[in-house]
């Protein structure tokens, strides 16, 4: 009887080995798939080349914007080489409605070539700081004071001075300065 036991008990501890091996293996298994998805799901999110990422961020941005804005940014990205033209002292100016407050802004432009960048600098520039000091005289201190309105001031103004520039492309406008006193 006492041999009975004995057997019965190395079975069930055999059985017991083979249960946790078999436990354990599959355990194993069951985490190397995770890791092995895990990382497959952090490659195709992650993982993309920078080219990917600007066409998705272009096809999202093409349903808000013409086709003339999509060209031009286009330009402009692919351009290494960027001519700017400074306006040579900030603008100042008084909001509407607002006698004791006072804006300073700095603006550049960019333009295609040293030669629209002489035109610009010589016979553009006057009437191009008249007509954005004109444009920004109409916003009051509370609307310049909202983050929406300054983020999108350069494309505004570029709307408002493309007229000037008859022969030169304007590719762009920057903001370099923007301050309220």
């Amino acid at each position: 009887m006492s041999d009975d036991k004995n057997q019965t008990a190395a079975e069930n501890g055999t059985v017991k080995k083979k249960s946790s091996l078999v436990t354990g293996l599959i355990a194993g298994v069951l985490v190397a798939i995770v890791f092995a998805v895990g990382i497959f799901i952090g490659i195709k999110v992650f993982g993309s080349s920078s080219g990917d990422k600007v066409d998705h961020k272009k096809d999202k941005t093409e349903h808000n914007k013409s086709e003339d804005q999509v060209e031009e940014e286009t330009e402009t990205v692919s351009r290494v080489v960027k001519i700017v033209v400074p306006t040579k002292e900030d603008l100042i100016f008084s909001p509407r409605g607002s006698s004791t407050r006072y804006v300073v802004i700095a603006l550049g432009f960019e333009v295609e070539d040293e030669k629209a960048k002489e035109v610009v600098e010589k016979e553009l520039m006057l009437p191009i700081q008249s007509e954005v000091l004109k444009k920004l005289r109409s916003y009051s201190l509370e609307e310049l004071q909202q983050q929406g309105l300054q983020d999108s001031l350069p494309l505004i103004l570029k709307k408002e001075i493309k007229p000037f520039f008859h022969e030169i492309k304007l590719r762009n406008v920057y903001m370099s300065k923007f301050l309220i006193q």
